[in-house]
């Protein structure tokens, strides 16, 4: 049964267009957020999928990230204010707020809580001197921070 579970995962991230996310522009990664801001995970609760379609030895599971703002960048929060955003492993190309560190995050609310906005691009780590990884590597704060102000004219 795991073979075969990993088997049709293999053959779906092999297939073009069907696991693998749409890039968003940063226009309208920025237009789909309803808050960026910059700050860190404070812990990280895991739990298991299991339903009729995700059997539990395929290894979803839904992270509960407790997520501490250091910088508002866009959206009606506060710095210091504590964020539950919803995670998710074993899915897409990349799992979202992983490691240690910061993280400049593009969110949207649901009912309970955030998801990052086309998860994983909408997650990108801080690097010491600032400037940022993941899929914001060619993007610089002040780039985004115009664009944001461009957005909100």
């Amino acid at each position: 049964m795991k073979k075969l579970i990993l088997i049709l995962v293999f053959a779906l991230v092999s297939v073009g267009g069907i696991a693998m996310i749409e890039t968003l522009s940063l226009r309208d990664l920025v237009a789909s957020s309803e808050i960026v801001v910059i700050g860190r995970v404070l812990d990280r609760k895991a739990f298991v999928v299991e339903d009729a379609q995700v059997p539990a030895e395929a290894g979803v599971q839904i992270v509960a990230n407790l997520f501490e703002i250091t910088q508002v960048l866009k959206g009606t929060v506060a710095n210091g204010e504590r964020l539950k955003i919803r995670t998710f492993t074993w899915i897409l190309d990349l799992e979202a707020l992983t490691g240690p560190g910061e993280y400049l995050v593009f969110l949207e609310k649901t009912e309970k809580h955030y998801d990052v906005v086309n998860s994983p691009q909408g997650c990108w780590p801080v690097e010491p001197d600032g400037s940022f990884a993941g899929m914001g590597y060619d993007v610089t704060l002040e780039k985004l921070k115009r664009q944001i102000d461009t957005a909100s004219d």
